[in-house]
């Protein structure tokens, strides 16, 4: 009779629920739950006692080291770019733009401030700033800007709340 092999020291019939007495049912377990150390380490030492054919245990097969999820290439956040929607300070009827902010192409914020100003052409000429557009807090990095967001460009008056 041939052996299963885990990919990765898991056991696919392994079922969270059998385990943990406190689990929720929805792939979490809720912060209170206290756990046992004894109860971990008979997980542990159980799971160790299944060998693969190469003889080593399934863990220590595992190059040593936890699975790691890994994602794509094109999901990665070093290089993509991040849509977010601009509006113009004072202008209820700028529509508002969905502009890409991509780190490979904008180093400095002053460059991006220029390349919007170009994109958006504010009636009051160069964008100086970049807001929120409740709070009016200041963008002061590219870091800043999140994905998805809403901002307000500025020029030299001040911020306008935007209703």
């Amino acid at each position: 009779m041939a052996e299963t092999k885990f990919v990765g020291g898991i056991d696919p019939d392994y079922r969270m629920e059998d385990h943990h007495s406190n689990h929720n049912g929805f792939g979490s377990i809720s912060p209170d739950d206290h756990h046992d150390n004894n109860n971990v380490d008979t997980l542990l030492s159980n799971q160790r006692e299944k060998n693969n054919n190469s003889g080593q245990s399934s863990l220590d097969h595992n190059m040593n080291g936890p699975a790691m999820e890994t994602q794509p290439r094109y999901l990665m956040d070093s290089n993509r770019g991040k849509i977010s929607n601009f509006y113009v300070n004072g202008d209820k009827f700028f529509p508002g733009r969905k502009i890409v902010h991509n780190p490979k192409y904008f180093k400095d914020l002053p460059h991006y401030l220029d390349y919007l100003t170009d994109k958006l052409e504010p009636r009051f000429g160069a964008i100086r700033k970049i807001c929120t557009p409740k709070h009016g807090h200041r963008v002061l990095s590219l870091q800043d800007i999140r994905e998805n967001c809403d901002y307000v460009v500025v020029g030299a008056e001040r911020f306008k709340p935007f209703q």
